[in-house]
């Protein structure tokens, strides 16, 4: 840790906090316009379908599945498989199966392939529920950024908190503008990852946090912008070794577990990266640069009666 202070002792911070402020606030403009015009690629339990998962003896790449369901269906379903390439699951939205028959498409598939498509199960979610679920969990995300929004407000000053709940709606801007860009299914799995992400951001920057208030108090004489400073450096190891251990874990998940997993690995993998970055820079320049200072951690004086004794509430 003392190498790492070493290192970082000669870094402006109040500079990298200042530009990083200003590139995080066009980051989060761009994710807002891709979001609203692009719009997100939806999974079959918020659109509507039937899912089947089926096994094969021998890996099968996806050209190859793709050529051979080409061979029944106009439309292809979105295809989802393992880390092994032997179990797949075949997303079909709601008629998207067309005339035939469910054991007779198996049959031509696994003819094309010349190897048995094995039925493992299938599932079916109709239009209504899909729309419910997506209303469910966009309620459960509001529910639970209101909530945080008044623990914030409680537990700092207005101004720190104002800055950790914009590093909050920055984390889940850009995790969400990453599904659009790179076309990633949004499923009930990475809504779930992007509920863990707001807690991860919100626990980051409570630490930072801490620390800018612990300074502030101890060194009333101090600048702000030199408490942040001090406060990052003495936090930016535990931060770097915290959010190492997690992408190291969440790659485990993404590299193991496959498709089935991915989006759920994609957003906690993204959305680790940009709540560190976040909470080091969001965080801290928002309330620096709207007047955050140690007059507001001065002990406040004790209200005296008319003989100057202390009047107790």
């Amino acid at each position: 840790m003392t190498k790492l202070n070493q290192l970082t002792e000669n870094i402006r911070w109040s500079t990298v906090r200042w530009n990083g402020l200003l590139v995080s606030l066009g980051l989060m403009l761009v994710a807002i316009t891709l979001i609203a015009t692009k719009g997100f690629t939806l999974g079959l339990e918020f659109t509507g379908g039937i899912a089947h998962v089926v096994h094969l003896d021998i890996p099968v790449g996806l050209e190859e599945m793709e050529a051979a369901l080409g061979s029944v269906f106009d439309e292809l379903p979105n295809l989802v498989p393992d880390v092994t390439y032997q179990t797949w699951q075949l997303q079909f939205p709601i008629g998207g199966t067309g005339e035939l028959e469910l054991l007779q498409w198996l049959s031509i598939v696994s003819a094309d392939l010349d190897q048995p498509l094995n039925l493992i199960s299938s599932s079916v979610v109709g239009a209504q529920v899909g729309e419910q679920l997506f209303e469910q969990g966009g309620l459960a995300l509001i529910v639970a950024s209101i909530a945080i929004m008044i623990y914030l407000t409680i537990r700092f000053e207005w101004r720190l908190a104002l800055g950790a709940i914009v590093a909050l709606l920055h984390d889940v801007l850009i995790v969400l503008a990453l599904f659009v860009v790179f076309s990633i299914e949004f499923n009930l799995t990475a809504l779930a990852a992007l509920l863990a992400v707001v807690g991860y951001s919100l626990n980051d920057s409570i630490v930072i946090g801490d620390r800018i208030r612990e300074f502030l108090a101890r060194k009333p004489n101090q600048s702000t912008a030199l408490s942040t400073d001090q406060a990052i450096r003495a936090s930016l190891f535990r931060t770097l070794v915290t959010s190492g251990t997690t992408l190291v874990t969440v790659s485990s998940i993404g590299l193991i577990a496959g498709g089935t997993l991915s989006g759920f690995a994609f957003a906690l993998f993204a959305g680790i990266i940009v709540g560190t970055w976040s909470s080091l820079v969001i965080g801290t320049a928002i309330p620096e640069r709207i007047g955050l200072s140690p007059e507001h951690y001065k002990p406040k004086s004790p209200l005296l009666d008319e003989a100057g004794n202390p009047i107790h509430a």
